[in-house]
């Protein structure tokens, strides 16, 4: 659900906007792979720092929003 969202919010964005939010899409959702297979074997410090890296991708992708 969340996929789909972040690629209509992109789609929607200016254009010089559009492909960096699409960029920032693939990358969150590979992070969440990446937490997802850490989680797996119980490697916390890959899970952390792939949590931090989703968090800064998402981040990212709000700002590109652009302010009413």
């Amino acid at each position: 659900d969340l996929r789909g969202t972040m690629k209509t919010v992109s789609s929607s964005l200016l254009p010089q906007s559009q492909q960096q939010a699409l960029d920032l899409t693939k990358s969150l959702f590979a992070d969440l792979v990446e937490i997802d297979n850490a989680a797996k074997v119980a490697d916390y410090a890959k899970i952390t720092a792939s949590y931090q890296k989703a968090v800064n991708h998402f981040d990212t992708f709000l700002q590109l929003i652009p302010k009413a």
